[in-house]
């Protein structure tokens, strides 16, 4: 059986969402039932709005919103994250660390873009990050 990347992240982030609650659990029992929030993206090549969608900016919004309507929001990038957009043949990605820095994920997970400049471009991006990044399999 082959189990896909979406497959494991699916799986991973329901694994942590269980987590987290069963840490909080005495505080939720005396709460009631919980809604939690998973806004996932991936894939973004471009910060801009592109024919009424996509962009940074609308990510930012978007994120923003959710978690002032509750705090059980969880916002994960899926990855693909460094390359390959335009710009990252200059700054090799650092300019999407910066952005993420601005709007933190609560995790971020490698797709196979984070190594296109290699190993040490990728520690090094990870090493500017203000977020976590999460993997199993690298």
């Amino acid at each position: 059986m082959r189990i896909s990347r979406r497959d494991t992240l699916r799986l991973g982030l329901g694994a942590g969402a269980a987590l987290t609650v069963l840490s909080h659990e005495g505080a939720l029992a005396q709460q009631g039932p919980q809604t939690v929030t998973f806004l996932l993206t991936n894939d973004i090549y471009e910060m801009n709005e592109e024919k009424g969608r996509g962009g940074f900016p609308k990510l930012a919004a978007i994120v923003k919103a959710e978690k002032a309507k509750s705090p059980n929001v969880v916002f994960v990038h899926g990855g693909d994250t460094l390359s390959p957009s335009l710009m990252s043949g200059f700054t090799q990605g650092a300019h999407m660390i910066d952005l993420f820095n601005a709007l933190p994920p609560d995790a971020l997970v490698p797709g196979n873009h984070e190594f296109d400049f290699g190993k040490d471009a990728f520690l090094k991006r990870m090493g500017e990050s203000k977020f976590p990044w999460v993997a199993a399999n690298i």
